[in-house]
């Protein structure tokens, strides 16, 4: 094959795809690393390992496949624009360092040109700080003026230093090309891995939402109460019910209370919002027409009050059911709190749903805390 078809294939498409898919499967591990690894000494000497591992290979194989140095300011500038700039920046250094060494390995014959690696590195990472600090340029902008300039002149920086061939203006050519193949293959890969972890956390919060109310589902808080036992602090428990659901659902039939059921639970989480902020709740459909709310740092006379006065508000709210519209909806509530009881959220769920039978059996249409039995 002829040898500038050879290097059209390598410079122009196989060593840019090849280092797109390093990017993201570098981006990956690091994701992975955080998650598993808590100590900050021990993610930086796993990802020190990591990047240096590649820029080697990528180092070796254009070396050996073209006779040059190339791309390898990729990873630095890549991390430096998407995924953390503070590596970016070590990188960038690193990188000069990481190709005198590799260089040096090779029996590189121009030591006294060694300076002119740390020289592009340091002019670079001053350039790409000074554009950050004008802020006059767009972010998408500043990276493909940066990443086209690097791409095309640190081959020739590199040179200065050692080469087996010289750098001619149809591998420049090539070298440009693979820059644009390296930067779409990244993003496609990019897109590709981001699709898939939306489509992971959408499918993972649609398994534990309830599909009719939005709230969370039974799962949730069966998986939920195993974190918070494990995790003591101020919690209080709500259970509510819908007081005559059942004669509801046989007057207006079932696809109303379908109706009632999900807009009951979205003026709760209106009204919740409002009161104790989201941070502090947590609404799980229990089954049924019954729904448990879970409070954190938030006093049991306030949450009584609050339930009080979103029983007011519910019982004066004129729902629209399958277009008509029904008002006079009460609830009962039972409410206990578990750092009060000194015992697992699970007992206060007990004690809880306890309050709300006694609610119920003095009349319903009330919020009941058992300890004020």
């Amino acid at each position: 094959m002829n040898q500038r078809v050879e290097q059209l294939i390598t410079i122009g498409f196989f060593l840019p795809m090849m280092i797109a898919s390093l990017l993201i499967t570098a981006d990956l591990f690091l994701k992975s690393i955080k998650k598993a690894v808590k100590r900050k000494e021990v993610q930086f000497f796993l990802i020190t390992i990591l990047i240096f591992t590649y820029l080697y290979f990528v180092l070796s194989f254009s070396m050996n496949l073209v006779g040059f140095v190339t791309y390898h300011y990729a990873f630095a500038i890549f991390f430096y624009y998407y995924f953390n700039r503070k590596i970016g920046e070590i990188l960038i250094i690193a990188t000069s360092v990481m190709v005198w060494f590799y260089l040096f390995l090779v029996d590189l014959p121009n030591r006294e040109h060694m300076v002119y690696l740390i020289l592009f590195s340091v002019v670079l990472l001053i350039v790409m700080t000074f554009l950050d600090k004008i802020n006059v340029i767009a972010d998408k902008t500043k990276f493909y003026l940066i990443y086209i300039i690097t791409m095309v002149a640190s081959p020739k920086s590199a040179m200065m230093v050692y080469h087996k061939v010289e750098y001619e203006w149809y591998q420049l050519v090539l070298v440009l090309l693979g820059s644009f193949v390296l930067m779409w293959g990244f993003s496609w890969l990019h897109q590709l891995i981001e699709k898939e972890e939306k489509e992971v956390i959408d499918e993972l919060l649609s398994s534990r939402r309830d599909s009719l109310t939005g709230a969370y589902n039974f799962y949730s808080f069966n998986k939920d109460l195993v974190i918070y036992n494990q995790i003591p602090m101020n919690r209080s428990i709500a259970m509510i019910d819908i007081d005559h659901f059942k004669a509801f659902n046989d007057e207006h039939g079932h696809l109303a209370g379908n109706d009632l059921l999900r807009e009951f639970a979205q003026l709760m989480e209106a009204y919740l919002g409002q009161t104790v902020g989201s941070n502090h709740y947590k609404l799980y459909r229990y089954g049924g027409e019954e729904f448990c709310i879970i409070f954190e740092d938030i006093s049991i006379a306030f949450i009584k009050e609050t339930l009080e006065s979103l029983r007011v508000q519910i019982y004066h709210h004129a729902f629209n059911l399958s277009n008509k519209h029904v008002s006079g909806i009460s609830f009962s509530a039972g409410i206990e709190n578990c750092q009060e009881e000194q015992g697992s959220l699970l007992d206060a769920l007990h004690l809880a749903d306890l309050a709300l039978y006694q609610a119920k059996n003095n009349g319903r249409n009330q919020v009941r805390i058992y300890s004020d039995r």
